[in-house]
């Protein structure tokens, strides 16, 4: 009896392993290069929605496939194919139209095969119906269907299957909270098919840089957490921290547009940050938050220091909603001198916060929080309003020195909306032709039809645009040719560090050469000492500003103050 149920049971493996295929709605492929060519198993080809015989294998072109595929991911799919085809794995997950033309989540992946030479012959693969799989129970999925790496839940398993080994091992486990910088800013610009295809891309990119016994996963929107299992110091998961920065940060190019984003990290270890799988994410995430706050494109180690600074700074983004009502922001003014003449050619506006605790905060330990939590607008918009009212009184007074102020990428365009702008000078009485608008080149280096018909207007309202920073970032010269810049601002660590190193003062000279070349006027900010200013002087540099020139002053203070060093002159109108 024993011996015939044996029997029985074995009977049609075949059959068995059908049935098994079909349950974990798993298909099969081979392709020939050749003819391009899919040979597809019935279950593949009920997975793919292609009519079929029942029971038999299908032959059918790739391209009457992709054509199925969402328009959304066609682009992704075939540069991945195009990978494969050149030696590179793969795996992608995609939107399919079914029958019904109801879209189906596709997992696909595949080896492929190449002849001595590296000419690619064919290749076997496998499909699965991931969106049948995604739903547990619970209503929980375990792949996020976009990127298609693990969601939260499995990272969540995944790290507590880890903590227990790697304690019996006695070895330390690294978690990576990474924060995408600028990923707002293209769904807003280019829409959310735009930002879907990004982060596609941004996940290949964590994978192609990470070890097979890595763990990435989508912990939700442009948040992301790596796992690293095997690390034997500290400094291991910082070079691995960094390489993730490096990778995000170069340019995407999805659809003719070229995206720019960066990433911010945080690092928290088993067992010195947590001994469980939340604690680890909470530290790894507050790390990140540090980075955020400090600058972004860059990574924190999480430490017992570390909780107070970021209590520290969620406490200032609570505050600052109420701030602006509170009146207890501040401009301060900085001049822009003519070193050759010794006049005032300018004045920079800071944004001063008179914290009810900490005192005088600079821009730099808020303005990340503010421009995180949506604040900037209007901040923004405070900060303009006032310099507006401030450059009209001392334009009224004879004045003639024109008033700058830093635009913030996040407030443009929707953040200075071009009729609120218009109307805003209209009321204070403003000169625009007095005013000007300093932006980084980041935010200028922005494919964007809305962004550049923001700077045609404010450029035919009269108000001079300045691009700040420049040496240190892209620094595009064929950007400059076209773009509507009147002004250069070198950056400050290449003046400061000018007289110390050859290569700075090099790159200090160019742009000065640029600047005469192309007929910009160049300032050069960060005068610290007398040498400098004298070098700047004696390469032709016309304008500066600096501590040793001056310092940043109130409004009620920086007329009076100028005007009593010596040489020094605010040049009146005629």
């Amino acid at each position: 009896m024993s011996t015939s149920r044996h029997k029985s049971a074995s009977h049609k493996p075949s059959e068995l392993g059908v049935d098994f295929f079909h349950l974990a709605s798993l298909g099969g492929w081979t392709y020939e290069e050749e003819s391009a060519k899919l040979i597809l198993t019935p279950e593949a080809a009920r997975i793919l929605g292609v009519p079929h015989r029942d029971g038999e294998s299908l032959n059918v072109n790739r391209k009457q496939l992709n054509a199925r595929i969402d328009e959304r991911d066609r682009d992704l799919v075939n540069a991945r194919w195009k990978e494969a085809l050149a030696g590179h794995p793969f795996e992608t997950t995609y939107r399919l139209s079914g029958i019904n033309a109801e879209t189906v989540w596709i997992w696909e992946k595949a080896q492929f095969v190449f002849d001595p030479n590296g000419k690619p012959l064919g290749a076997k693969g496998v499909v699965q119906a991931v969106s049948c799989q995604l739903q547990t129970g619970s209503g929980q999925s375990n792949i996020d269907p976009l990127t298609g790496l693990p969601n939260r839940q499995l990272l969540s398993d995944h790290l507590e299957l880890q903590i227990p080994l790697a304690r019996r091992q006695e070895r330390r486990i690294a978690v990576l909270f990474i924060d995408l910088d600028g990923f707002k800013r293209v769904n807003d610009n280019f829409g959310h098919a735009m930002g879907d295809k990004l982060l596609q891309l941004v996940a290949q990119r964590m994978k192609s840089c990470l070890r097979e016994s890595d763990m990435v996963a989508r912990q939700g929107g442009d948040e992301f957490i790596v796992v690293l299992q095997e690390i034997s110091a500290d400094a291991d998961a910082g070079i691995i921290a960094l390489k993730l920065i490096e990778i995000l940060g170069a340019t995407y190019e999805i659809d003719e547009h070229r995206i720019h984003i960066g990433a911010s990290i945080g690092i928290a270890f088993y067992p010195a940050d947590g001994a469980d799988a939340d604690t680890l994410i909470q530290h790894a995430d507050m790390a990140m938050y540090l980075s955020k706050s400090s600058g972004r494109e860059t990574l924190n180690f999480f430490g017992t220091s570390l909780a107070n600074q970021v209590k520290a700074q969620k406490d200032i983004k609570s505050l600052l909603a109420s701030a602006i009502e509170l009146n207890q922001f501040a401009l301060n003014y900085q001049p822009v001198y003519d070193i050759q003449s010794l006049k005032v050619h300018s004045v920079e506006c800071f944004i001063r916060w008179n914290h009810p605790q900490k005192g005088i905060l600079e821009a730099e330990s808020f303005i990340p929080a503010a421009e995180e939590n949506g604040m900037i607008r209007d901040l923004g918009r405070w900060a303009v309003r006032q310099m507006l009212l401030d450059a009209a009184s001392w334009h009224a007074k004879g004045y003639d020195f024109k008033v700058s102020v830093n635009i913030s990428a996040a407030q443009i365009p929707e953040g200075l909306p071009l009729d609120w702008l218009k109307e805003t000078i209209a009321q204070t009485g403003a000169n625009p032709a007095k005013l000007i608008f300093e932006l980084t080149e980041a935010t200028l280096m922005r494919d964007n039809a809305a962004l550049l018909n923001w700077l045609f207007e404010v450029e035919k309202l009269g108000i001079g645009l300045s691009l700040g920073n420049f040496g240190t970032g892209y620094s595009s010269l064929g950007f400059l040719k076209v773009s509507t810049v009147n002004y250069l601002k070198i950056d400050r660590v290449l003046v400061r560090e000018m007289l110390k190193n050859k290569t700075q003062y090099a790159m200090v000279k160019s742009i000065l050469d640029i600047g005469r070349n192309l007929d910009f006027k160049v300032v050069a900010e960060g005068v610290q000492d007398e040498a400098s200013l004298k070098a700047l002087q004696d390469m032709g540099c016309q304008l500066a500003q600096g501590f040793y020139l001056a310092r940043p002053m109130s409004g009620g203070d920086i007329v009076n103050a100028v005007m009593q060093k010596p040489g020094n002159q605010i040049s009146r109108a005629a």
